[in-house]
């Protein structure tokens, strides 16, 4: 896998491109484009289309989002909601239906099933120098993202979630945000 992430962003090198939509697994955001659009929804609760929603309020703000490409994250699907046993396909139904309630049947038309990212653990952004906060789990990852941009301070914010003992050496900051 190192092998491949190396020529990963060796083939990729300095490159951005522009998207529709971005997962919020992992997101770097310019604070003053948070403050425009809000933080997370918190009716999306555990998890399953509140990415998708910030992205939709920062395009109709007239944000671009990107990715860098040259950025590549080992991710292993499902994870955290296998690990808390969640029903996943039914919290997909159910946000399904809360984000075409909210946006209407034009927004929630190009979607299928997404993929849901099992993020790393905090230990590996500590060892980088970031400081990491304990937030006492109440059912509801937009909560819990939402207080991590409370601790925010930078004129950027990017925000990695936990996977609850994931451990994934390889994975960088690729998905972004930008004004």
């Amino acid at each position: 896998m190192d092998a491949f992430a190396l020529d990963h962003q060796r083939q990729f090198a300095g490159q951005a491109a522009e998207f529709p939509r971005l997962t919020g697994f992992c997101l770097l955001i310019r604070r003053d484009a948070l403050r425009k659009i809000g933080a997370l929804d918190e009716r999306f609760g555990t998890g399953f289309f509140e990415g998708d929603d910030l992205c939709l309020r920062a395009r109709k703000a007239g944000l671009r989002l990107r990715i860098a490409p040259d950025v590549f994250i080992h991710n292993e699907g499902g994870r955290t909601f296998r690990s808390l046993g969640l029903n996943a396909p039914a919290l997909l139904e159910q946000n399904f239906e809360l984000f075409r309630q909210k946006w209407g049947d034009e927004h929630a038309a190009p979607y299928r099933r997404p993929a849901v990212a099992a993020p790393m653990k905090s230990s590996f952004a500590e060892k980088f120098g970031a400081k990491v906060f304990d937030f006492p789990w109440i059912d509801s990852f937009a909560a819990a993202r939402n207080e991590s941009l409370r601790h925010a301070t930078g004129d950027w914010v990017f925000r990695l979630a936990d996977s609850f003992g994931n451990r994934c050496p390889h994975a960088w900051p690729s998905w972004s945000m930008a004004a």
